[in-house]
């Protein structure tokens, strides 16, 4: 197996994903359980690998933009390692989890039938994979054409399944969710234009961040992590949202705001260190502050993310070679702690028939 199996594998198998869930509804959960736990299995195999030599990267030729040449290489180190490794875990927990769950969604939004109960499922793990797809690509992309293509399409996914199978004003919700997550992508896109017409080069590898880009690249990454200011989209999203999409978007999707400040803006940090750590310690204070005064429990967790994003962003901003690693440790703990907390808020909702207080 290689790297690129990581990324094929769920794309081909997504027509499979929804033919199947037609045909056999909530057991094709099993399915795409088992496709994300193939991806695990290879992350466990490049462990060795990337313990010897630091990182490992896949060239593959892809195409030529701008008279340059593209390639659709694949990069793992110990950072993508953590992330990646995090993000097929708890997918495929989650992706078990939401048989069960999303049966009794169905019934409560009134779908009835066997035909529509399966087609909804056909429906929802045909996103889900896609939504899985985006975040695995965007930690092991090595060039920012990629890495913007993989940071988009979380976006569409996650938007259609709040739209669809969430909870209240879902229509609202989710376009909500789709302006400010849009505003994020746009901005980590300026930052890229800028740099690359100033430098000519589109590879992260050879990534020496400007100056200019720089703001336009941490509000994007921002608005990713949710931290105070930019987290407006997050109670809203994380709390109408399908339980089992809350206990990715909250636990693993935000996150990757942190991953994204360290790939592109870490040379760049030592002279705004100063405003990040006072930025990360009112997003501390003040997603606790406002977690404690939650009595909806989905919308406690949420603000609990919050406060947990500035704890990260004070290790970003230590920019020290410990700082680093605790946003790694953080990113994990956070993502199974957090995901096991949603999933069980879930539980509860069921069991309590909606009630969430």
């Amino acid at each position: 197996m290689n790297l690129l199996f990581l990324i094929a594998f769920p794309f081909i198998m997504a027509p499979a994903i929804y033919f199947a869930g037609v045909v056999y509804g909530r057991k094709v959960g099993h399915l795409v359980g088992l496709v994300i736990l193939s991806g695990l299995f290879t992350l466990a195999l490049y462990y060795p690998a990337i313990m010897a030599k630091g990182v490992v990267v896949e060239p593959y030729f892809w195409t030529s933009v701008l008279g340059q040449d593209v390639n659709f290489n694949l990069m793992l180190d110990g950072l993508s390692l953590v992330y990646a490794f995090s993000i097929a875990a708890v997918s495929a927990a989650v992706a078990f989890y939401s048989m069960p769950y999303m049966a009794h969604r169905f019934h409560e939004m009134g779908i009835r039938g066997p035909e529509e109960i399966n087609r909804s499922f056909a429906q929802f793990y045909l996103l889900y994979i896609f939504f899985y797809l985006g975040m695995i690509g965007v930690v092991l992309s090595t060039n920012i054409v990629q890495f913007y293509i993989f940071y988009e399409m979380i976006l569409i996914p996650t938007w259609l399944l709040i739209h669809l199978f969430g909870y209240g004003d879902r229509e609202r919700i989710a376009l909500t969710y789709f302006i400010w997550t849009h505003i994020s992508g746009l901005l980590v896109l300026f930052g890229f234009i800028i740099h690359y017409l100033d430098t000519g080069s589109i590879e992260i590898a050879s990534y020496n961040i400007l100056t200019q880009a720089m703001p336009f690249l941490l509000l994007g990454f921002g608005i990713k992590l949710a931290i105070f200011g930019l987290h407006l989209w997050l109670p809203l999203a994380h709390a109408e949202a399908p339980t089992p999409i809350s206990a990715l978007l909250s636990p693993v999707t935000i996150g990757i705001g942190a991953y994204g400040i360290l790939r592109f803006t870490y040379p760049l940090l030592p002279h705004v260190a100063p405003l990040i750590v006072a930025w990360a310690f009112i997003t501390i204070l003040y997603g606790g502050l406002v977690a404690l005064s939650e009595d909806d429990i989905k919308r406690l967790l949420a603000y609990s993310s919050v406060s947990h994003m500035g704890y990260m962003l004070l290790g970003i901003a230590s920019v020290t070679w410990l700082g680093t690693a605790g946003v790694a440790y953080h990113y994990v703990s956070h993502a199974f702690l957090k995901g096991i907390l949603f999933m069980t808020a879930g539980v509860l909702i069921i069991q309590l028939h909606g009630n969430r207080r």
